[in-house]
């Protein structure tokens, strides 16, 4: 008969069967499966009758399939190449993936932490790609549900399906074009100053706001922007300043100064986040892992 359950064959007995078509013999097959040759032959008798074909038969070149045998032999490859591939899944090699990693995040943590990764990506997984997009807290959560790794922020949004590691933290400092003002020597100078901020997420007010509203006293905006990149090129040579994190002046903000904020403010966290849905999967857990190792030294 043609048709057979095959829920009654087990993955070893098609991995012999596949082993018996390749190398036309039953011992050779069994020693490459790490069988026995009597329960690789007792597996064959059990497909046998299962199918009630005697599937492979002696011929000149060894052991050929039958008709319902070379059927059976094409099933098999299919599903054994599936398990393969979901087997493959459960790892991750570096070093031969071409898998596209992407992250969404704003300028701080890329560069402090994505700089770092993309010379680490380049060393570690040459053929992988690194792809940064723009922060969207309004649809965060179902984006890394979908195309995205991870995302570097601040704040991690509340949800059951976040999952979240810190990176490190940073403190706020005030920022200031040496060429053209001294630093604000007060909190009376560092409110009568022109500040220049970035509206991230929409909105021009910031803890430096709402502390300022504690003591009764509030700032001089005279430059909003809608990203942090946009602070540097738009303050030099102005007597704007600005209160920002201090890792930035590494990089984006080095040809500035900067004095610790008159305001006193608690160290800001800066985490990685993930989808649940993607917390075992072994590619987003070798880049969470590639990503803490420059805070870990």
């Amino acid at each position: 008969m043609e048709k057979f359950d095959i829920n009654q064959i087990d993955v070893k007995t098609m991995r012999l069967m596949l082993s018996i078509w390749s190398t036309r013999t039953v011992s050779e097959a069994a020693a490459i499966e790490s069988l026995s040759q009597s329960t690789a032959s007792y597996r064959l008798e059990r497909l046998r009758h299962w199918l009630n074909d005697p599937v492979f038969v002696r011929g000149a070149n060894g052991m050929e399939p039958t008709v319902l045998g070379m059927k059976a032999l094409e099933a098999f490859t299919v599903i054994i190449d599936e398990v393969d591939q979901l087997t493959e899944a459960k790892t991750f090699n570096p070093a031969m993936s071409t898998r596209d990693f992407v992250v969404a995040a704003s300028a701080i943590e890329t560069e402090v932490v994505l700089t770092g990764l993309q010379h680490y990506l380049m060393n570690h997984a040459p053929g992988c790609r690194l792809i940064v997009r723009p922060m969207v807290m309004r649809d965060i959560v179902e984006s890394l549900n979908d195309h995205l790794d991870l995302a570097l922020l601040s704040v991690p949004p509340k949800s059951s399906v976040i999952k979240q590691v810190l990176l490190f933290n940073d403190e706020l400092v005030t920022y200031y074009d040496p060429d053209v003002r001294d630093a604000p020597a007060s909190i009376d100078d560092f409110c009568h100053a022109q500040h220049a901020v970035a509206s991230l997420g929409g909105t021009a007010t910031s803890g430096v706001d709402v502390e300022l509203r504690k003591i009764n006293r509030k700032r001089n905006i005279k430059l909003e922007v809608s990203n942090l990149e946009s602070l540097a090129p738009l303050m030099g040579g102005t007597s704007l300043i600005t209160t920002i994190p201090k890792k930035l002046s590494f990089g984006l903000m080095k040809n500035f100064k900067y004095v610790s904020c008159p305001l006193t403010f608690p160290l800001i966290p800066f985490h990685a986040i993930w989808h649940l849905s993607k917390d075992q999967e072994p590619a987003n857990q070798w880049l969470r892992r590639a990503m803490r190792i420059p805070f870990e030294s």
